[in-house]
């Protein structure tokens, strides 16, 4: 659809599953919104962490709720899900932003591999050197 106003420009999902905007995400941000809302950019912190590495985090992480930590699919359900749902709702040219877990790197970069709808896949280090953001923009 049409896009109008910066209201629905940018999608951002918080650890405590709110929206810009204040529509609910329900595990998705880009999930969150009619079939006809484009974005041009999402920014998004999944729950990345796999149900081994949760009985290992620290205690002040296990503070977080369950929900907002833990993933299937070896921590990548999440990925899998806002790689299909940006598929409909991300404009052209658009660009996804994404946390990861520092070992992800390499399967979230399979996941967004189809290289007639991705570009520019991009892993950024965090201060301590460790993968900690993907980039990728819509063809």
């Amino acid at each position: 659809g049409e896009r109008s106003g910066v209201d629905h420009h940018i999608v951002v999902d918080r650890r405590d599953r709110s929206v810009e905007g204040g529509a609910a995400a329900t595990g998705c941000p880009v999930h969150a919104f009619s079939s006809s809302d484009v974005f041009d950019i999402v920014v998004s912190n999944p729950p990345y962490v796999t149900e081994a590495e949760y009985q290992h985090l620290p205690v002040d992480v296990m503070r977080e709720p369950r929900l907002a930590l833990v993933a299937d699919h070896d921590g990548l359900a999440f990925y899998e899900r806002i790689e299909k749902g940006a598929r409909l709702h991300l404009a052209s040219g658009g660009s996804i932003f994404l946390e990861i877990g520092q070992t992800q790197g390499p399967a979230i970069k399979k996941i967004f591999s189809d290289g007639d709808i991705w570009r520019d896949f991009a892993i950024i280090k965090d201060y301590n050197a460790r993968d900690r953001v993907v980039v990728v923009t819509k063809v």
